[in-house]
């Protein structure tokens, strides 16, 4: 067994070193060309919405967390939620004072804090666009060791996806009444009908294993009923998911955490029950000149005007960017450049 560790071992640290390698990016698919507040411009964890008829002048709106790769004075400090807007969710451009619509003080900075997992809502009772996300406070200056720290669930409002309204806390995770011990990747839909809250996400013990997704419903994002587990129909290691609705059914994309730690898809009738469809993405050293070599993370799919997308977080080992899976549903998909004359 020491000797099977041993080569293991061996070949994560070669993965590393080639990973380190540039790759020939003109020879290579281009993902989405984003800019953001930290210069670094490298964006990850997106959430996209679509607007047939279009919110605010503009079809596409997406949030997304710059996840710097080497960021300094440390990676998470740039996870702050940034607004996006676009006609054809291609070109994305921003207003230079929007973003990020929130952002550390200095205090937390010096403590290590970070923003994570954010997820765009839109109300069409209210015609509001709400971001929600979470803000952890790491405590670096407290020697204690700690397997899971402090962790909030919060809320910004905007009528126009540019003036944003103040800090909201939705969910207190250390209170002994809260929804859940954790409540990692939420994905959030608003029930016009029933005018609720419909929210999945991961839950996560100390350990970070034995991970399930569950569901819970709320009239206000604060006060929370219906807690179920999803019932999969497979073994899952969920780690960062995305539910949406269309054409009658639940779509979750899953970025699993284990094995070969690809993105797969799984619909449900009834949110709850979810069945396995496919992989739709896995990493690979041996796709050597693709931004998404290294690996994936948290995506999301969308109904758009062209048929069917996933926006996918990817990373080849020196950047984190965003690409595109486009095809006529989410069984046929295929990795599109930004420059492919099909799109």
């Amino acid at each position: 067994m020491w000797i099977i560790n041993g080569y293991k071992k061996i070949a994560e640290r070669g993965n590393g070193l080639l990973f380190k390698i540039p790759r020939i990016e003109s020879l290579s698919y281009r993902p989405l060309e984003i800019a953001d507040f930290s210069g670094y411009n490298q964006p990850y964890h997106p959430s996209v919405l679509f607007f047939e008829e279009g919110f605010c002048g503009y079809r596409y709106w997406m949030v997304q967390t710059p996840c710097p790769i080497d960021g300094l004075p440390y990676r998470d400090r740039w996870e702050c939620p940034c607004i996006y807007y676009s006609e054809d969710g291609i070109r994305w451009v921003t207003d230079p004072g929007v973003n990020p619509i929130d952002d550390l003080n200095p205090g937390e900075i010096d403590n290590g804090d970070f923003f994570s997992d954010p997820h765009l809502v839109y109300r069409k009772d209210t015609h509001m666009l709400e971001c929600w996300y979470r803000i952890t406070h790491m405590n670096h200056n407290d020697s204690q060791e700690q397997h899971q720290y402090p962790t909030w669930i919060i809320r910004k409002k905007s009528k126009d996806g540019l003036h944003w309204g103040e800090r909201e806390v939705l969910i207190d995770l250390q209170n002994p009444k809260s929804l859940d011990v954790m409540v990692r990747s939420p994905a959030v839909l608003w029930d016009d009908n029933k005018k609720i809250y419909r929210m999945w996400y991961v839950d996560s013990l100390p350990s970070l294993s034995g991970r399930k997704i569950m569901y819970a419903e709320s009239r206000d994002g604060m006060t929370w009923s219906g807690k179920a587990a999803i019932c999969m129909d497979r073994d899952i290691e969920p780690w960062h998911i995305d539910v949406s609705l269309f054409d009658g059914r639940h779509h979750m994309i899953n970025y699993t955490l284990s094995g070969k730690q690809g993105l797969h898809y799984y619909e449900s009738d009834d949110g709850i029950r979810f069945r396995y469809v496919k992989e739709l993405l896995r990493p690979s050293p041996l796709m050597f000149n693709r931004f998404f070599r290294a690996g994936l993370y948290r995506s999301c799919s969308v109904k758009a005007h062209d048929g069917m997308r996933v926006y996918f977080s990817a990373n080849d080992g020196r950047k984190t960017y965003l690409g595109l899976l486009a095809g006529d549903d989410l069984k046929n998909m295929k990795v599109m450049s930004i420059n492919c004359n099909s799109l």
